[in-house]
């Protein structure tokens, strides 16, 4: 009924139409009828044996998530395992919960480089050994590579030096060339769009006026996530986790509705099922396991794995009151300046450095108590304090109808 070209689409020998396997697939989790033709080139494909097992046995959900790049914005780090421990793993299917991540851009942390604060953490996979990590894991976290939307990693990486971070054709790109790569179910974005190449979408706009939770810097961040995947750790940082991770699987059947899909995530991290998933993640991506399991235990002093800034500086509070704003964009580039982003495309970053916040948005603190600390490497110019200081608003009491939601709206099909 039809030939097989070398790109591995087959053809209808009268309209020499292509027709992909992978389009067939996602037909049947449709639930719309095959063709004549379609039928000839499923029974073809398991006869000549070029439908893989997994494709013939598709049942899987491909979920993801990505996001703009909020000051504090470690969500990727908890919800990865927290979905795989949701069940978003079936026998035989080759992908469940792929995230590839990027690095830093500017003063934004870049997922991968939180990573690779822990020692050993290779962010680097083939296709084959993605495919082997969701198999036995159910969810891996990984950079682009030369066989994996290679485009993409070399534009991402120069956009920092180049002035192109807020670039709306290649920050679109480079979303999408990802998410399109993995073949999506579904897909939660922390940006203010709706849809994209037939992937049901749900998109968050997050307040990203403030950081989100305590921490800001790469191995900070990766103690929060511990505190996360234990369920703790600051309010917003869980919020946005289930949240997010709630309406994945909602898009994919999983939950009956967000809410139910956002409790299951919270169980997951409360049962510790999720740290589970983190501490199996990082083992397969080539964490020792003793330092795994350190990172993974509660009892553990995680600075004896990940590295530690060599001095803390505290800010005090100058007023008694609420918190009622935190400049978000003054903390990133304090953080940046310290030495946790890169001024050149290919220079280092400093993972130990960073800072560390005791206050969010409408909590009370006391006059002299610090409100945030500055872990550092280097001597620390004054004017590093003033402008934190000059970030943070106290006031007495909190304004009538003030009301600074974090997650502000949620577009979803």
């Amino acid at each position: 009924m039809g030939s097989q070209d070398q790109n591995g689409y087959r053809f209808h020998r009268e309209a020499m139409r292509p027709l992909s396997l992978p389009e067939l697939i996602s037909k049947k989790r449709d639930g719309r009828p095959f063709s004549k033709e379609e039928v000839q080139l499923f029974v073809d494909s398991v006869t000549d044996k070029s439908m893989q097992e997994c494709q013939i046995e598709w049942n899987g959900y491909i979920v993801d998530k990505h996001s703009t790049g909020g000051v504090g914005d470690k969500i990727s780090l908890p919800l990865a395992p927290a979905l795989a421990a949701c069940g978003l793993k079936v026998r035989l299917c080759i992908s469940q919960v792929p995230m590839i991540a990027g690095r830093g851009l500017s003063f934004t942390g870049g997922t991968l480089d939180k990573l690779e604060s822990i020692p050993g953490y290779n962010v680097y996979q083939s296709p084959e050994s993605m495919k082997q990590l969701l198999d036995t894991v159910g969810c891996c976290i990984v950079g682009q590579t030369e066989s994996l939307v290679p485009a993409d990693k070399k534009l991402y990486a120069i956009r920092d030096v180049t002035g192109t971070v807020d670039s709306i054709p290649l920050i679109t790109a480079s979303i999408i060339s990802k998410k399109g790569a993995e073949g999506l179910n579904s897909l939660v974005l922390d940006v203010y769009v709706g849809s994209s190449i037939g992937i049901k979408v749900t998109a968050m706009l997050t307040n990203m006026d403030r950081p989100i939770g305590y921490m800001i810097g790469n191995s900070l961040e990766i103690i929060e996530t511990l505190q996360c995947l234990r369920g703790e750790g600051p309010a917003s940082t869980r919020e946005l986790t289930v949240q997010e991770g709630g309406y994945l699987l909602y898009n994919v059947g999983k939950a009956s509705s967000p809410d139910e899909g956002s409790k299951m995530i919270a169980k997951s991290l409360s049962d510790g099922s999720a740290m589970a998933k983190f501490c199996q993640m990082l083992k397969a991506q080539g964490v020792s396991e003793e330092n795994a399991d350190k990172l993974c235990s509660k009892d553990s002093d995680v600075f004896s794995v990940i590295p530690k800034a060599k001095h803390r500086t505290d800010v005090p509070a100058l007023h008694t009151g609420y918190v009622t704003d935190i400049n978000a964009l003054v903390c990133a580039k304090i953080s940046y300046w310290l030495g946790s982003g890169r001024t050149r495309a290919d220079g280092p970053i400093d993972h130990a450095v960073g800072l560390q916040l005791y206050v969010e948005v409408e909590d009370h603190i006391t006059k002299g108590k610090p409100w945030i600390t500055l872990h550092h490497n280097a001597d620390l110019p004054d004017t590093y304090i003033d402008q934190l200081q000059e970030a943070i608003t106290i006031l007495p009491t909190v304004p009538k109808n003030f009301n600074e939601p974090l997650i502000i709206d949620v577009i979803s099909e």
